[in-house]
């Protein structure tokens, strides 16, 4: 029997299953719907602000965000949440954001459009809110309800 013969006669198979994943792989995906074509303004706005937090990004971290289909698609997610105008800004905002969750997180796009709401609050009205800011306002709202508790009881006793 001969050893090279029976060699790739083995191999044939495992080659025919290797061209086949390939062939999967570089098969298209099943027919999706074309979603309609973004506006030109929403375009404009999308790349606004993704160069808008680029320039933030760079500033902060020295290196370029990444960028791929899924940080894209969240680029057109959030600018549709909030005002187009005021996209650039956020980005910027988030991105010089001292939260510690988003530092601690690398200010990467997907907190800025789970956040987007909350971003844009503190963009607008320039009051940044971090753990600690919002610990030291539960606190006083816990002062105040004793406190509060305490005057009623008082009136209670006196009546």
């Amino acid at each position: 029997m001969n050893h090279q013969l029976t060699t790739k006669v083995a191999a044939a198979p495992e080659q025919d299953a290797e061209a086949e994943i390939v062939d999967a792989a570089a098969a298209p995906s099943s027919p999706k719907k074309s979603k309609s074509p973004l506006t030109p303004e929403m375009q404009e706005a999308c790349r606004s602000t993704w160069e808008s937090y680029c320039d933030a990004y760079e500033a902060r971290y020295g290196v370029a965000p990444v960028k791929n289909a899924k940080v894209v698609g969240m680029v057109v997610s959030f600018v549709k949440r909030v005002a187009m105008a005021e996209a650039p800004g956020i980005a910027t905002w988030y991105v010089q954001h001292p939260g510690r969750f988003y530092v601690e997180r690398g200010h990467v796009f997907d907190h800025l459009l789970k956040d987007a709401e909350k971003l844009r609050t503190e963009w607008a009205t320039g009051r940044v809110v971090t753990t600690t800011a919002a610990r030291q306002s539960d606190r006083r709202g816990a002062m105040a309800s004793a406190v509060q508790n305490l005057l009623a009881e008082c009136e209670e006793g006196a009546k």
